[in-house]
């Protein structure tokens, strides 16, 4: 698929023309995205930055040093699912270079605000809450599916 899009975009940039540029450019950047990077250590802040594309992440220190990385795979593989899911959507490749940032500086996300400026100006914003307990209704249905599982067996 991306083998494709980067040969459909390069022959829209040929054209030289106004709307060939306006698809081709966005596609190839997501490609190949190319970001100026802040990290903000005091601030637990990290930024990705491009002229139409940034990034502005709101960060904290896992209390569970393992789910760094557990989370952050989850991320890279969420990504990559919403785009085959979601053929429209952004192309993965921002967001796991995002993730590569997190995972350098140790840190999750607890706010993330991605602004996109290509067709029109696209602006989202997520906040991640963490729970590093399990609750009652979370063993609840731990012992929910447990009990389905052992049904399913007999």
């Amino acid at each position: 698929m991306r083998d494709e899009t980067r040969a459909y975009a390069l022959k829209l940039k040929e054209k030289k023309d106004r709307d060939s540029q306006a698809i081709a450019e966005p596609l190839l950047f997501q490609l190949d995205p190319k970001f100026q990077t802040l990290v903000e250590p005091t601030s637990h802040r990290v930024q990705l930055k491009s002229p139409r594309f940034s990034y502005l992440v709101e960060c904290r220190e896992p209390e569970i040093p393992e789910a760094l990385e557990a989370y952050l795979n989850y991320a890279d593989w969420a990504a990559r699912l919403n785009h085959i899911l979601h053929p429209h959507s952004l192309y993965p490749e921002p967001r796991l270079q995002l993730n590569e940032l997190l995972r350098a500086q140790a840190q999750i996300p607890a706010k993330v605000d991605l602004q996109v400026a290509f067709e029109r100006l696209m602006h989202l914003q997520a906040e991640h809450r963490f729970d590093w307990t399990l609750n009652s209704d979370d063993r609840q249905s731990i012992s929910n599916w447990e009990s389905l599982l052992k049904k399913a067996d007999m």
